[in-house]
């Protein structure tokens, strides 16, 4: 069973209403089409996420239970040649977003999970499923209430709704592939594990560049305004 909770903005936060579909090829079709609803603007679409909330209960991270058998991700830096050759290894359709263009496509992948993903386990998921997709990933979508808007044929923009065939991604051999504690407290960084020399050299060198002194005489020259 996949379900999603449905929202008609970005401030509506009540979680009361839901759809249920008995499968992924029903959430497929159902999100195929609305696709074909022609939108001026995203404001005007409503917007879903794959959280189950606590009842009675408002969208916020505390209140999630689980992710019901499948989720969402933002892509937002992929080039036109790499979406040309969009391929994935596993059960999926992807939705273009209001801002998509030509030469730089924006898109949503909706992707089916072998089973539901408790909110203890979605910290770990998210950074598993990260690296998975090597890193292409929007980190923005992380929280787990995150909304989405859903998929339109929005005016301007580069439309479209691909499927991808494959298995749904099994969960626990995801979890087991990547382990959370890399990027964790617990973990020991890089740095940690270079040999003590190695460490001291690039201690060093970091207080070198700490002591070194700039100037500049606007914003423009500035070197630690970003270009």
């Amino acid at each position: 069973m996949k379900e999603l909770t449905i929202f008609e903005n970005l401030y509506d936060r009540n979680t009361d209403k839901k759809l249920r579909f008995e499968n992924f090829n029903a959430l497929e079709t159902a999100f195929e089409n609305i696709s074909k609803n022609k939108i001026d603007k995203k404001t005007d679409s409503h917007l879903v996420s794959p959280a189950v909330f606590l009842s009675n209960t408002t969208r916020a991270n505390k209140n999630v239970v689980k992710w019901t058998g499948w989720c969402c991700v933002d892509v937002d830096n992929m080039g036109s040649d790499e979406f040309q050759n969009l391929d994935f290894g596993f059960r999926c359709f992807v939705y273009s977003t209001a801002s998509s263009k030509k030469d730089t496509p924006k898109f949503r992948v909706v992707i089916d999970l072998d089973r539901d993903v408790d909110v203890s386990e979605i910290p770990h998921f998210w950074f598993a499923l990260n690296k998975e997709l090597h890193g292409v990933v929007d980190k923005q979508t992380k929280d787990a209430s995150r909304m989405f808007y859903l998929p339109a044929n929005y005016s301007g923009a580069f439309n479209f709704f691909l499927k991808f065939d494959g298995q749904p991604i099994v969960v626990d051999e995801l979890l087991s592939k990547y382990r959370y504690e890399e990027i964790s407290g617990t973990s020991t960084s890089v740095y940690d594990r270079l040999p003590q020399p190695l460490q001291n050299s690039i201690t060093r060198k970091k207080i070198g560049e700490m002591q070194k002194t700039y100037s500049w005489t606007s914003y423009r020259d500035c070197p630690f305004v970003s270009k």
